[in-house]
């Protein structure tokens, strides 16, 4: 009994003390030698310990159950115009259930994230609604939009989102078994997503696959902006978020810094892009953790490399290697062999420990991402010109091979003109018919290769250096036709004019994909004009020879328009009518000249307008319609005839809405947007098509705003970028479509302006500012990209 004494004595003691050195001191003094009491003594503690967990755990089991029962309770139940439907997630204080509108308006499926009952902490609270915020300011198609928010009836806040159908990123990969490309590719759509989010001074903070599901069209939506953080806060909003939730994150995708709990940017985000972009390569995260402790997974991240990507996809399980080969039908080998090289050091720089060695932005990730797709090289790579080179050949090796065969025959065979024409001119016995078939097999090099080039996607670099040396040439064949007398190559003299022309749109139409060199396009212009000139004062019945005349004469005018010259411009424009009324008269049944009438009515009627002499534009538009849709009833199988028309009613629907006469510019532009739409559908792989319908759809947009119809006019500029976007990423250096995006940020910063949404505006101006000027650098002769400005 007494021994029971003392035991109940020293655990009382013990108890009184906090557990740890204090507790150790006191059962020390007390037991002193005798290990077998204090033996005794520890065993109470331990099970006193034990059966404290035990009823904190029941206690907090029976707790929950009764909070989540009553959480069920809103299943079935009416906010607003939403019914709660069902359950279809939860975590991180909060639920989420799928609803469904019920007011009879219209039908749509919606999720509603509401606050977990007792989990309604002032720090929650303001949480959720920095979510709600951040969300209410991003519309992106690659974000979850909002559409309302509210209470509960027992006063819990809930926001009403986008439900997106769809699966984790990953797993929605491994289902539809993607290849890399594949993969690639949808992971590039995710990364403009967090971009638009970052250009609105947004970071999110939580990126991962759970955050990225991809919808049944195969779109990624962003979601969960639960812990996301402004870049430029409300100071006491940001600062009672922080308080709480000091270093809120998923482990396995979290950044260095935010183990370390330092200050986070945009680079954190593009971190843990880096970290979904290994694990959909290689089916396995950078960094293989042993234990999976937060501690652990901290250690590594911070002070470890991850393994290159094709090396680990090699000792991966057999059957994530082979759903990731099986897209592609390559053996792990060479799967391994397509991940090293351009995907390794995307991945690594991505990775980098030090924020400031990543890659600056989103956008830039997306850019390397997109390299790699088209065989360009990428910026995380070496900067050599070996490297280089190999990318180009990968890229267009068919095209390389024919540039270089051209190239070869092209100067084999002026090399073979110029030593018969000097021997010639020594033995005066030159052989005016060998020439002719020399310059005819030349001028077929130049124009079938250019051809072959401009109709592949991404042609631009391509063509870039196939005018550079057609240019180079081009001014030999000009010397030697200047040599001949007039009588020995007229022919010499169209074909020239004709190359110069078609060089000229390359260079710098602003009415197709050019190469945004303004100064180069009027040089080439003008040059075609002197030749197509000799060539019809020698020949002046040929009609081809006028129409090109008067064609290339047009041009020059709009690059004159273009670069704000607009008297020499109109001069050039009169030039060309009158060249094509004398025609007229001599063939009034010329198909071509009769088209050309009417581009001579589009022409006069963009510089009336400039001018300030709108109702004579409009005139002029009318007209240039009205030939047009009678030669389409004569012929309607005619393609730029087709588009011609469509670009007039567009440009009619413009100078209407200048006039004010809104009511018959918004009939214009339906009937315009509808030609555009009914030729995209026949036509979906002209991409001059999609230029002119993305143009359309901008000039539409600023007529709905003078009837602040934002709505509408956000649907159309959401419109216009997706058309642009697809053209861009087929042709990365097309200047004109990259113009269009910009004039596109401009009118949503317009438009979130007018939404009273005055950071996202801010967003879209600095886009749009930062885009104008690089292309007005790029070509400071054109006085439109100045006007942008």
């Amino acid at each position: 009994m007494d021994r029971w004494r003392t035991v109940d004595r020293i655990f009382r003691r013990a108890i009184a003390r906090p557990d740890g050195p204090d507790r150790e001191q006191c059962l020390t003094d007390e037991c002193g030698p005798d290990t077998s009491l204090r033996s005794e003594v520890e065993a109470l503690l331990s099970a006193r310990e034990q059966a404290e967990s035990f009823l904190e755990e029941v206690v907090t089991r029976e707790a929950e159950a009764v909070l989540e029962t009553k959480d069920r309770a809103l299943i079935g139940m009416r906010l607003g115009p939403y019914q709660i439907e069902r359950e279809i997630g939860a975590g991180g204080g909060s639920r989420v259930y799928l609803g469904r509108r019920v007011d009879a308006e219209f039908e749509l499926d919606v999720a509603i994230k509401v606050i977990r009952r007792g989990m309604d902490s002032d720090e929650l609270l303001a949480r959720f609604r920095n979510e709600r915020r951040i969300l209410a300011s991003l519309v992106h198609p690659g974000i979850a939009r909002i559409f309302d928010g509210g209470s509960t009836p027992d006063g819990r806040p809930y926001f009403v989102m986008e439900f997106v159908d769809g699966l984790p990123i990953d797993q929605y990969c491994n289902r539809e078994r993607l290849g890399v490309r594949k993969r690639v590719e949808l992971l590039v759509r995710a990364c403009e997503a967090v971009d638009f989010a970052h250009r609105n001074l947004i970071v999110h903070r939580d990126l991962k696959p759970a955050n990225l599901l991809v919808d049944r069209e195969g779109q990624p939506k962003l979601l969960d902006f639960g812990i996301a953080k402004l870049l430029d806060p409300n100071p006491t909003l940001e600062a009672e978020v922080t308080r709480s939730f000091a270093r809120p994150m998923s482990p396995g995708y979290a950044s260095p810094e935010q183990f370390r709990g330092e200050s986070l940017t945009t680079a954190s985000d593009v971190y843990s892009l880096g970290v979904i972009l290994y694990e959909l390569l290689t089916g396995a995260r950078p960094f293989p953790v042993a234990s999976g402790t937060v501690s652990e997974i901290e250690r590594v991240v911070c002070e470890q490399r991850p393994a290159r990507p094709s090396t680990v996809v090699l000792r991966v399980p057999d059957s994530t290697r082979e759903g990731l080969a099986s897209g592609l039908g390559l053996e792990p080998r060479q799967l391994s062999r397509v991940l090293r090289g351009d995907l390794d050091w995307i991945a690594a720089r991505a990775l980098e420990k030090d924020a400031r060695d990543r890659y600056r932005s989103a956008r830039d990730l997306a850019r390397d991402l997109e390299a790699f797709l088209q065989h360009e090289p990428v910026r995380a790579g070496p900067p050599s010109a070996l490297y280089r080179f190999r990318k180009l050949v990968e890229r267009k090796p068919r095209t390389i091979v024919a540039t270089i065969c051209a190239v070869f025959l092209m100067l084999s065979s002026l090399a073979v003109i110029t030593r018969l024409y000097f021997d010639a001119r020594r033995a005066e016995q030159i052989s005016v018919e060998r020439y002719r078939q020399m310059r005819d097999m030349i001028g077929d090099l130049l124009f079938e290769i250019h051809d072959g080039v401009a109709s592949l996607p991404g042609a631009t670099p391509v063509r870039r250096q196939l005018v550079s040396r057609a240019l180079e040439h081009l001014a030999t064949l000009r010397v030697d036709a200047a040599t001949l007398s007039a009588e020995a190559d007229p022919d010499l003299l169209y074909q020239l004019g004709h190359a110069y022309r078609r060089i000229g749109d390359v260079q710098g139409h602003p009415g197709g994909p050019n190469l945004g060199d303004t100064r180069g396009a009027l040089e080439s212009y003008e040059e075609a004009i002197r030749a197509l000139r000799e060539f019809c004062a020698m020949r002046p019945d040929d009609l081809a020879g006028l129409t090109s005349l008067t064609e290339v004469i047009d041009r020059a005018g709009e690059l004159l328009h273009v670069g704000g010259r607009l008297e020499a411009a109109e001069a050039r424009f009169a030039e060309a009518e009158s060249l094509r009324r004398d025609a007229l008269v001599r063939s009034p049944e010329s198909r071509a000249l009769r088209a050309g009438q009417a581009r001579s009515h589009n022409r006069f009627a963009l510089i009336a307008a400039l001018r300030g002499r709108s109702e004579e534009s409009v005139r002029r538009y009318r007209e240039a319609i009205g030939i047009e849709d009678r030669l389409l009833e004569e012929n309607s199988d005619d393609p730029p005839l087709e588009r011609a028309r469509a670009v007039d009613w567009m440009s009619l629907a413009t100078v209407l809405a200048e006039l004010g006469r809104v009511d018959e510019a918004l009939a214009a532009f339906e009937c315009s947007l509808g030609l555009f739409e009914d030729q995209r559908r026949r036509r979906p792989a002209d991409v001059q098509i999609r230029r002119d319908f993305a143009v359309d759809c901008g000039r539409y947009v600023q007529v709905l705003l003078t009837r602040d119809r934002f709505d509408d006019a956000l649907r159309w500029t959401e419109k216009a970028e997706a058309l642009n976007h697809e053209i861009l990423r087929d042709d990365p250096q097309n200047a004109d479509v990259r113009r269009q995006l910009a004039l596109g940020a401009q009118r949503r910063g317009s438009i979130l302006l007018h939404r009273n949404e005055l950071e996202a505006a801010i967003g879209a101006f600095e886009s749009a500012v930062d885009d104008s000027s690089a292309l007005a650098t790029a070509d400071p002769e054109n006085f439109g990209l100045r006007r942008d400005l």
